[in-house]
């Protein structure tokens, strides 16, 4: 073989050969140099008790938490054709809490017959029974006798990580009642929340929740609170427009607010 012909061969391969380091050097490169594990990389890879769950991520394994519980539902009728609703829940969790937790009221009427629904979703602290209220929700011209209240994710995205929540306080409440120009009565609830805490708590959504004394609840209510800042306190009215039917035994006043997460 002639020195050209070598040479040209020794070209050949030296161009084949370095095509195919190309090639595999690219994914040797992304999984072994520039690849790091993190908690969204779809591997259960750094001290992960499954995929992007546990261990070091915030995520908690599906397995590592308990469902929400569901304590009572109940429909307030409001006016002829709209009614409120609330049900108190629970997170038996004890270190983990859900940022997103879709829910769903149904009104059902006494045939079985569904009339009415709302969906939403609300926020769950660790350990905690806290009460889920909807308003305005219409019925038209029938009328419920039954109200259905269910969480509409199998799975729901438990998180841990640190985080802070202003202690806010109920320092006294009364009930009234009033009676107008046309004999017809009202009730009215007036409370007080302290912020007890060093920081503004902001956008309160505040819950009343009124019991006979079966402890079954017979009405409820809900306001918002846009700010309450450091040391400091506001009051808050929940009305309706008739007077409860049966004797008062207990009211529970729940503020809710979100956390300030920890950076």
């Amino acid at each position: 073989m002639s020195l050209w012909a070598q040479r040209k061969q020794f070209t050949y391969i030296s161009v084949f050969l370095l095509i195919v380091v190309v090639i595999l050097s690219v994914p040797f490169y992304y999984y072994f140099i520039r690849h790091q594990d993190t908690c969204f990389d779809g591997i259960q890879n750094q001290n992960e008790e499954g995929i992007d769950c546990g261990g070091i991520c915030t995520k908690v394994c599906t397995l590592s938490s308990q469902a929400p519980l569901v304590h009572w539902q109940r429909f307030f009728r409001v006016t002829d054709g709209v009614y409120s609703a609330a049900a108190e829940v629970e997170n038996p969790n004890v270190n983990v809490y859900a940022e997103s937790v879709p829910y769903r009221f149904r009104f059902y009427d006494d045939n079985g017959v569904m009339i009415a629904e709302r969906t939403g979703n609300t926020f769950m602290l660790p350990n905690t029974i806290f009460p889920i209220f909807e308003s305005g929700i219409q019925t038209g011209q029938r009328t419920p006798i039954r109200v259905s209240f269910e969480f509409l994710s199998n799975t729901i995205d438990w998180q841990k990580k640190p985080y802070q929540l202003p202690r806010l306080v109920i320092i006294d409440q009364t009930l009234a009642s009033s009676t107008s120009a046309s004999a017809t009565s009202s009730a009215k609830i007036e409370a007080t929340i302290q912020n007890q805490s060093d920081f503004s708590a902001t956008n309160i959504e505040v819950v009343a929740l009124v019991f006979d004394v079966n402890d079954n609840a017979i009405a409820s209510s809900h306001t918002v609170v846009d700010q309450i800042d450091a040391r400091s306190a506001t009051k808050v009215t929940f009305t309706w427009p008739t007077a409860f039917s049966v004797p008062v035994s207990k009211i529970e006043i729940v503020p809710k607010v979100l956390p300030r997460f920890n950076q």
